[in-house]
């Protein structure tokens, strides 16, 4: 059984982006529902095309859902979840609803420095 296999089993709520075969990357990013704020940061550090897994995970995880994906190294899986969630933190702000938070889990300090670069920028 592999990852995929078990995390489907595990939830059946999230959708389960397979690591292979890679969804072709589509638009840009303005073709999701963001903040003229985060689509300047995101021109200002140069994304303009998503990747294929930010493709296939902005949208649902901007709607709420949970989701689950796989991609290799360097693919932008950090900005694929970062990018959504500043994006509802700064929404629930602005809306004048409660001020949320989140508690991002790695398994390892490189990726905390990386995490923590992409909160800062889009922060």
């Amino acid at each position: 059984m592999n990852a995929t296999h078990s995390a489907s089993s595990a939830t059946s709520a999230a959708p389960v982006i397979p690591s292979e075969p890679t969804p072709p990357s589509a638009g840009n990013f303005a073709q999701f529902d963001l903040s003229p704020t985060i689509q300047a940061v995101l021109r200002k550090v140069g994304y303009v095309t998503p990747t294929p897994i930010q493709a296939a995970t902005i949208a649902p995880a901007l709607a709420g859902r949970d989701v689950i994906g796989a991609a290799q190294t360097g693919t932008g899986k950090t900005a694929a979840f970062m990018i959504p969630l500043i994006e509802r933190l700064r929404a629930g702000a602005a809306g004048g609803g409660p001020r949320g938070s989140a508690e991002v889990l790695d398994p390892t300090r490189e990726l905390d420095e990386q995490i923590h670069g992409w909160a800062d920028r889009l922060g």
